[in-house]
């Protein structure tokens, strides 16, 4: 079957788990939001995904029956009248659309999960095939991409994590962005570790800048000297982790001591008494 995953993204690990043993073992076709602010088009991949799935599986948790994301994708596979499979990862308020949905509680180990999820999904088959899940009398309109606010329970946990996936990705202009508006939002809680990752970022970004300074006083002969006092501070500082250039053999001296500086003899009209 073609399965689509929604969930809360503090069960990713869960879910990931969940996902590999149904394609690999049931030989089942699943796909999830892929929320990423790096992907302009997750929303409309999303919006695809539960047009083509052939049941719409959520695991419920707090978190998840909260979410903007997983109701608003939840809302839509409704509306396609696509079977709903709600999985009680842990017990929440069920929202509205499933109060009178059959539930798998799946709290036991991934192997009984596994066996409780197939059990179900062949009820749904068997419904299908019954044609119980034809597609609606009209194509629904698509929905926007939600837009989570700062007062939604959402906001700070997807900000934190769309923040490190820019940072992952390179995207450091996004990630300082969005580690600011944690900061912002939530200064007691996710807001301190984001502050944590904007120190990072700042001072990533001070070593590349005084690295890229060592640089142009290296191409130059007549700055080569100054080159050497930079590199020593940039040490101090920075470390040896990030030499792109091999600065560290350029300014070593055989015996592995950092050379030191040349200096000029002093003429008569310099120097102290």
């Amino acid at each position: 079957m073609k399965l689509f995953l929604s969930y809360a993204r503090d069960d990713a690990d869960f879910v990931h788990q969940l996902a590999e043993g149904l394609r690999d073992d049931a030989q089942h076709q699943v796909w999830g939001e892929g929320r990423s602010l790096s992907n302009e088009r997750w929303w409309d991949m999303t919006l695809d995904q539960i047009e083509a799935a052939e049941c719409f599986i959520v695991v419920l948790t707090p978190r998840a029956a909260a979410s903007t994301y997983c109701l608003a994708a939840l809302d839509y596979a409704i509306q396609w009248n696509k079977p709903i499979l709600p999985l009680v990862l842990r017990m929440s308020d069920m929202p509205p659309a499933l109060v009178d949905a059959p539930v798998v509680n799946v709290a036991g180990s991934l192997a009984e999960t596994h066996m409780a999820v197939e059990r179900a999904l062949s009820r749904i088959q068997v419904l299908r095939y019954q044609g119980e899940f034809g597609p609606p009398a009209r194509v629904p309109a698509r929905p926007a991409q939600p837009e989570l606010q700062p007062d939604d329970p959402d906001y700070v946990f997807e900000q934190y994590h769309a923040a490190e996936e820019a940072a992952a990705v390179g995207n450091m202009d996004l990630a300082e962005r969005l580690f600011g508006k944690v900061a912002e939002a939530d200064p007691i809680g996710l807001g301190a570790l984001a502050n944590s990752r904007l120190a990072e970022i700042h001072h990533v970004r001070s070593q590349k800048t005084a690295y890229e300074r060592i640089e142009k006083l290296v191409a130059d002969p007549e700055t080569f000297e100054n080159a050497k006092a930079a590199w020593r501070m940039y040490l101090a500082r920075y470390g040896r982790l990030y030499d792109p250039r091999n600065f560290t053999a350029l300014f070593t001296d055989r015996s592995g001591k950092t050379a030191p500086l040349k200096t000029r003899p002093l003429n008569k009209n310099e120097g102290g008494n």
